[in-house]
């Protein structure tokens, strides 16, 4: 099979069946991709250190499957190269959380396939970084939110979250709100998040 590589933010890991790992990671088009780690669970010696785990910038190298009707297929991964792991995330549990929290939105978001977003990538990637030594996690993540969201189309109205599209992401902590209007622009995110994630369920359920 032909070989290619690409960088990933790794979303998720699961395990499958006795020894092998399944990987998930959005690439630098904002596409969702998946990998097969054989072997992985049974030697660590290709995959050690902790290397898969959800929020690692890495390096793949995998192979190219057979022509697939499969809209994710599962690319056999051929070798590792960490670039970032956001060791900072893991002082406390706060960031382990929110980190955590910003990989499993953007799995739920991103479509396999669908490569021309490459704002989303670019934005887990500044968020993951924020998150390391941001003293205002809750507006950092509201913040990550209003921005996907309005990369994806999905924000309307912008004038109530003008500030959020007014500073990147690492200028988070210039973002001035009361904690009544915070838990309000939460609110609205989650509404819009979970419509926009139903509406993919729907059109994936009719296909």
């Amino acid at each position: 099979m032909p070989q290619a590589q690409t960088r990933i933010l790794i979303l998720r890991t699961f395990k499958s069946g006795e020894s092998n790992l399944i990987l998930h990671g959005l690439n630098t088009g904002g596409a969702k991709m998946s990998f097969i780690a054989r072997g992985a669970m049974a030697s660590r010696k290709r995959f050690s250190g902790g290397l898969l785990e959800p929020t690692h910038h890495v390096l793949i190298h995998y192979q190219i499957p057979k022509t697939t009707h499969e809209d994710s297929p599962l690319h056999p991964l051929l070798e590792v190269e960490l670039l970032n792991g956001f060791e900072k995330l893991r002082h406390q549990y706060e960031r382990v959380e929110m980190g955590l929290s910003l990989v499993k939105l953007m799995a739920q978001l991103a479509q396999p396939g669908v490569d021309d977003s490459p704002e989303l990538f670019n934005l887990l990637g500044n968020a993951l970084t924020a998150a390391e030594e941001s003293d205002r996690l809750p507006i950092l993540q509201l913040h990550f939110e209003v921005r996907v969201l309005h990369a994806l189309g999905v924000l309307k109205t912008v004038e109530r979250f003008s500030q959020f599209l007014k500073y990147s992401l690492k200028d988070h902590h210039r973002v001035i709100l009361n904690k009544e209007e915070l838990t309000f622009l939460h609110g609205e995110t989650k509404i819009l998040l979970l419509q926009y994630i139903n509406g993919l369920s729907e059109t994936f359920n009719s296909l």
